[in-house]
């Protein structure tokens, strides 16, 4: 959050909250809130702000900083009247409506977030944190085109980080689909930034939809390192296993994500999937009966465990899980179940 430094000119005397000091002016007390912020104490800065509306109960800057302190406590509720207040004191704080537009954001208020985030960059038209703010804002209510131009604001106005910028463009144009446009552009983030992960986990996730296994699996690699328990990189990289036909690591990966996520039937799906390509039918079978259990993906797995049953002889099973999935529409298992249920 940002801060700011006034000094009040107007002295008044007090009983303070504090017992053991004397009775000061407004900038003494703002100051030594701000001293408590820096130090991360920010229960005691907004004793000290709380002192200073005391001697005066319209000053816009000690209303802004006790909202930065409730934000940082996340008390959202606190903070939004705080700013509110400053900003219908003095509408010229600029700052007040970055960080009001950071609760709104926290609140689940997308418009409103939106709005004072607009607001703010209208008053710092050079400031490269808004147009970050702004355009991440813009990501997340899928208006992709509108953060691409924001990033590209920050990028004008002289963004020191970058790579920041740019990883969010290609991200942006992933979600628009244009996938040579994404990869280029987080290419660039990485050139301009070795060491930003994000921009590897990204990279895989654009390299993976152009089927570019092996790229993929590199940027995934370099990703997992530092995030070895992460469920999204490891994801990506059982979905680069087994494409690259490496169904052992790939079921490592599978089994390392139902440890962590064990109610998600999408990962028993897929470990069965690789179970199948290592021809552990019986294993597999039993991976998509625990998966029809939470997935909603039924007739799908339907199929896939009529296969592992057929490939165990266990014709009449494998029948039954097929006239299961064509009845739910499956063209698949239609296909399986004419040719090999149906009798002549």
């Amino acid at each position: 959050m940002k801060k700011l430094r006034k000094f009040i000119l107007l002295t008044i005397g007090l009983i303070l909250l504090f017992p053991f000091a004397q009775a000061q002016t407004e900038d003494f007390y703002i100051d030594r809130g701000l001293d408590s912020e820096e130090e991360g104490n920010f229960a005691t800065a907004i004793l000290y702000y709380d002192s200073a509306l005391m001697l005066n109960d319209m000053n816009a800057i000690a209303y802004y900083n006790r909202g930065v302190c409730n934000s940082a406590l996340k008390r959202y509720g606190s903070a939004l009247v705080d700013y509110n207040k400053a900003i219908s004191i003095d509408s010229t704080i600029a700052d007040a409506y970055y960080n009001r537009g950071l609760v709104y954001d926290a609140m689940d208020n997308p418009v409103l977030a939106l709005a004072d985030m607009e607001i703010y960059t209208q008053m710092h038209p050079d400031d490269t944190l808004g147009y970050l703010a702004l355009s991440d804002l813009l990501f997340k209510q899928g208006e992709y085109s509108r953060a691409i131009a924001a990033n590209q604001r920050a990028i004008n106005a002289g963004l020191t980080r970058k790579a920041i910028a740019l990883k969010n463009q290609g991200v942006c144009y992933y979600k628009l689909g244009t996938n040579s446009m994404a990869e280029y552009l987080l290419s660039q983030a990485i050139i301009e930034s070795p060491s930003f992960d994000e921009a590897y986990l990204e990279r895989a996730r654009v390299r993976v939809e152009m089927e570019l296994y092996k790229d993929a699996y590199d940027d995934i690699y370099t990703y997992i390192q530092k995030h070895p328990n992460e469920v999204d990189a490891i994801s990506i990289i059982s979905l680069c296993n087994f494409n690259l036909k490496k169904y052992e690591d790939a079921l490592i990966n599978y089994n390392q994500l139902i440890d962590l996520q064990p109610d998600n039937g999408n990962w028993y799906f897929e470990k069965g999937n690789c179970l199948i390509k290592l021809k552990r039918d019986s294993e597999a079978e039993e991976s998509y009966t625990t998966a029809l259990k939470t997935s909603k993906n039924t007739g799908w797995i339907l199929v896939m465990r009529g296969v592992a049953r057929f490939n165990q002889n266990k014709k009449e099973e494998a029948c039954f899980d097929w006239q299961q999935a064509r009845l739910l529409g499956e063209e698949e298992g239609i296909l399986l179940y004419t040719k090999y249920c149906q009798e002549d």
